[in-house]
This record gives structure tokens, sequence and C-alpha cells, in this order.
């Protein structure tokens, strides 16, 4: 007679091979959870546990590093025994649908069979002791470096943050990204209030119309396969908007995946519609939104700046950089982990080749939208002011986006953006 197996076990093993695949491999959990759960044959149940525990370990990393190091001797244990602890920590700690003796049984199993039996013992020490004084760690948490283990952000980037926006506002923002991240969506055809309905989902306040939608998987909803609404960040939403009307030869310049190249298809009635994309494989996923959404544009594999002289010149332009993903850490925790502040100056520097290849082929008179996910301001501030000194571009000021340039999400709620709103001088 097989023996039968542990419920929960196998979601814990597939959640610690999918954080050992994110660690040494650098690889995302958006990515590789599908084809994982699928080998291991785990139910629709099981693998919404798994993305749970994957998502709240990586946003509580810094808070559950700080445990470990506390409580185990010499502060240091083996990679694979860290992963099974913050797995039962982070349901002890920050996690209510497991109970506590359950999350310290399954991480005893865990490790057994893993095959570190000879920590097995620390593992259950540590997480009773954990349950024990567990008001007294939250305490210690929220009080550490002046809350700097509240949220997904490494040290580093929190102390800049407090530099940047104040304690408050660092800690408002640290918190919230901390929180489970929502899929958010932008309507195109009907009514707001009539796909809220439909599809039990939550409206978001201001322009242009968004909503949250319910968990699951949303591109199995109603209207999705049809283009009545995209799934959008609200904030990403906020951004094409900005791009004052008019203009008959338009080119968006890192067009995947298409969210934004849709929206300028909706919002302007241009001759011509550019959308450039460094990689074939992420080109495919903007052909595949223009044609869910019945739209059309010219879409071309290669550099951006090389595509710009050989296109140009355009009467509009949106440039969504590539960047750190810093503003993404709600949704993609993994960020926090593996990014290196050094990193930013050689973001940088792509950025502004590629704001200076968008500026050269602008109109006189032209508009260009600059955006990346990113609150840092060397992806921001500081390549738009590198801009501004030629004197070749003024900011426009627009009501949405005071002064013609400001983030987005600030609070941490959706993705966080630098977007800047650029003429070209006659």
């Amino acid at each position: 007679m097989a023996a039968q197996t542990t419920p929960g076990l196998p979601a814990r093993l597939l959640a610690l091979r999918l954080l050992e695949r994110i660690d040494d491999e650098g690889t995302w959990l958006n990515r590789a959870l599908g084809a994982e759960a699928a080998r291991t044959g785990l139910g629709a149940a099981d693998t919404g546990l798994v993305l749970a525990l994957c998502q709240s370990v990586l946003r509580r990393r810094p808070a559950l590093h700080f445990v470990i190091s506390e409580c185990a001797r010499k502060g240091k244990v083996p990679a694979p025994v860290q992963r099974v602890l913050e797995i039962g920590l982070v349901q002890i700690l920050f996690l209510d649908r497991i109970p506590d003796h359950a999350a310290v049984d399954l991480a005893v199993r865990s490790a057994k069979k893993l095959g570190h039996h000879r920590h097995s013992g620390l593992v259950n020490g540590m997480l009773r002791r954990v349950i024990r004084e567990k008001q007294e760690w939250l305490a210690r948490i929220g009080s550490h470096d002046r809350g700097a283990l509240c949220g997904p952000a490494p040290r580093a980037i929190f102390k800049r943050w407090v530099a940047q926006m104040g304690l408050a506002g660092a800690l408002q923002l640290q918190r919230a990204l901390a929180e489970p991240a929502v899929v958010d969506a932008r309507v195109d055809q009907g009514t707001l209030s009539s796909w809220c309905e439909q599809l039990d989902a939550q409206p978001i306040d201001g322009a242009p119309e968004r909503m949250q939608l319910p968990s699951g998987s949303p591109s199995e909803l109603a209207g999705f396969a049809e283009g009545a609404w995209t799934i959008q960040d609200r904030n990403a939403a906020r951004i094409v908007p900005l791009l004052p009307p008019g203009g008959q030869r338009i080119a968006d310049l890192c067009a995947a995946p298409g969210g934004k190249t849709t929206q300028i298809a909706h919002l302007n009635d241009a001759q011509d519609l550019f959308a450039f994309e460094l990689h074939s494989h992420r080109a495919k996923l903007v052909t595949q939104a223009l044609d869910r959404c019945g739209l059309s544009a010219q879409v071309i594999v290669g550099d951006a700046v090389e595509l710009c002289a050989e296109h140009g010149p355009f009467d509009r332009i949106v440039l969504d950089a590539p960047c750190s993903g810093l503003g993404t850490l709600r949704r993609h925790p993994e960020i926090g982990h593996r990014y290196r502040l050094r990193s930013l100056a050689e973001s940088a520097k792509t950025q502004s080749r590629l704001l200076a290849a968008g500026i050269a082929a602008l109109s006189p008179g032209g508009f260009l939208v600059y955006s990346v996910c990113s609150l840092e301001p060397e992806e921001g501030e500081a390549v738009i002011g590198e801009a501004l000194a030629t004197d070749e571009v003024s900011l426009v000021d627009d009501s949405r986006l005071p002064g013609g340039m400001g983030c987005f999400g600030l609070d941490g709620v959706g993705d966080g953006f630098f977007v800047a709103v650029l003429e070209k001088k006659q």
C-alpha cells in the first residue's frame, strides 16, 4: 500500500523549489510557476497556495532574514534550510491561512524531505520560539531601523526613500508594498459600471476608466478576448493619456507587452503608428495585444535608437524606458533581492540614449512622454534634467502632472512611475 502524502507538503516543496530557482537561477516567479505546477500535478487550490507563500516570502524577506539571523546560532543557516524557515516564519508572523502548529509540522517535514534531517531540530525549535514570542518579534520588526523591515525594499533602498520623501512617506510606501498585489484593467469598450457589475470588479477613481479585477485568471473573464478591456496597472494606464492629442505619426519606442501601444491606438487617430521592440519574442506580445483589441500598428523588431533614425520624424512619441523596475516591487518583489544600486548609473545611460534618440526623431512642436517604472531620481529627474539642458525641449505643464513631471504611486497603491511630458522647441 502506497504511503499517503501529508496534505500541504507538496505545495511547500514546490514553493521551496521555486524560491531556490529565484535565488540561484534568477528566474521570475510568474514565469516559472505555471510550468512547475503542471509538472508536479498540483491542483488550482494548491497552486494558489504556492503563489501566496512565495510572494509573501519575497515581500517579507528583510524581516524574515532579521528573525533568522537573530535566532540562529552564529546567525547563519544553509540556504535550503533558510528557505524552509522563511516559509514557516511568514505563515506564523504574517499569514493567517494556516494554523501555527501546522506551519511548524510542515516545515520540519519539508526539511527532512529535502535531506536536511540534521537541521530539523533547528527548524522546529526556532519556529516554536517565534510562536511563543510572536508579538515581541512583530514589535521588533516594526521598530527596527525606523521601519526598514516592514516591506520588500532592502535597507539601502528604504534609506534612499527616507531621504527623498521623509520617514512617513517611506514607511507608507514600504508597508503598502508588503501587501498582496492586485490585478487592474483599463476599460476601452462599454462602461466602467457595467463591466464592474458583470465581472464583480471594483471601480478605480479617476481617469482613465479602470477597475480592479477579482482574483483568478483574468484572461478567462468575459470581455478580455474581445478587447473590451486590457490588463494594465492603474498607474501605467495614466501615462499615455498625458500625450497631447493630434499628430499623424506616432511611435511607441519600447512597446512590449503592448498595453501602451493599444492605448495609443484607442486614443489617437494617427495615420501611422509604430511600435518598436528590441526582442522578437516580446514583439509578439505587442502583435497579440493589437490583434486581440482589433487594432493595428507597424510592429518592428530592433534597437529603438536605430529605428527612430530610420523611420522618423514623429509627431508624438511614448518612451516607457527599460529601468530598474523598483517601482514594481509589490508585483515583482524578486527585484528587491537581486538589484544592485550601482546598476542605476548603467540604467540611466540606456535611458538617456533612448531619450536623446526620441528627441532627435521628434518633429519641431511635437510631444514626447517619458516614463520609467521606478521612483529613483537617477532614472527620472536626472535623465530629464540632462535632456532639458540641451535646450531642445521644454516641460509641458498639465493639471494631471503639475510642472510637467512627477511620480505616480508614491503611496504604494499600484506600481510606481516617474513620468515627464516634453515638447520639442520650434
